[in-house]
């Protein structure tokens, strides 16, 4: 008997598939962290649902998408295997050219372009602070692949993996792949 009521609870032979309280049954429901590239995706499954039309990449992407010139330019192959990251090579060109194909797919949605132009340079940055200086530091190629997934690959997949653009790893793996062929990402 709750005293302070006069109310008298009494439960028997109850089966749940969730919450039984003996008088108050409490749910608390916390809010989900809504990330930059999560609001995005959302803004981004917004605009498919409108199925607005633009026609042109914005800007910020459209440096991505030119190639840094500085010195001799070399392709993505060449930059893997002076870095004696043969073992790339094949699924770099393949990963890197799904990518572009995603990337064109996506030419008339600005909000589309601005994921992707925030998953470039969290990339980009990603790629310069922390796995540039594990290969400085001569780590293995193993070492060097762990840290890329984990900081990388892992870590945007958590925000944008389950988007209305259906970015999976490997699509993240092309980007990576993409700067490096656009001279963004160096490897040696």
């Amino acid at each position: 008997m709750d005293e302070e009521k006069g109310l008298t609870v009494r439960q028997e032979n109850n089966k749940a598939g969730g919450g039984i309280a003996g008088r108050d049954l409490v749910n608390v429901n916390l809010p989900e962290v809504k990330t930059p590239l999560k609001v995005m995706a959302e803004n981004y499954r917004c605009e498919v649902d409108r199925d607005n039309n633009h026609k042109e990449f914005i800007d910020e992407l459209r440096n991505y998408m030119q190639r840094v010139v500085e010195g001799r330019q070399r392709n993505l192959e060449e930059k893997l295997l002076a870095a004696q990251r043969e073992d790339l090579v094949i699924t770099a060109k393949h990963l890197k050219e799904q990518f572009t194909k995603k990337l064109y797919k996506h030419t008339f949605s600005p909000t589309a372009q601005n994921i992707f132009v925030h998953i470039l340079a969290k990339i980009n940055s990603c790629f310069r602070l922390k796995i540039k200086p594990l290969i400085h530091e001569n780590n293995s190629p193993r070492a060097i692949d762990e840290a890329i997934y984990t900081e990388i690959v892992e870590c945007i997949y958590m925000d944008v993996g389950n988007s209305e653009l259906s970015i999976n790893m490997d699509d993240i793996h092309g980007m990576l792949f993409y700067l490096t062929g656009n001279c963004y990402i160096e490897w040696d």
